[in-house]
């Protein structure tokens, strides 16, 4: 019974050690969003339609020119 509840929890410790390991922390000027839709306009922009944590309604407009820092469109999902 020692064995098991012990592996159990070596498991546990090194499951939530793991998780950890690729979490960031948000930076000041930082803030999570849900992204609701993405278009890309006859401009060749993208819309980033989003929702932040306090509800309200945000729309990005970003060029579709490619940056060094730039997200590529497939990582940006609904």
């Amino acid at each position: 019974m020692k064995k098991i509840v012990s592996a159990m929890a070596i498991l546990l410790l090194s499951t939530a050690v793991l998780f950890a390991q690729g979490v960031e922390e948000l930076q000041s000027d930082e803030s999570l969003v849900k992204v609701t839709a993405v278009s890309i306009g006859e401009d060749g922009n993208y819309r980033i339609d989003s929702v932040r944590e306090d509800g309200e309604r945000v729309i990005y407009i970003a060029s579709g020119a490619t940056t060094e820092s730039s997200i590529p469109l497939e990582d940006i999902k609904d």
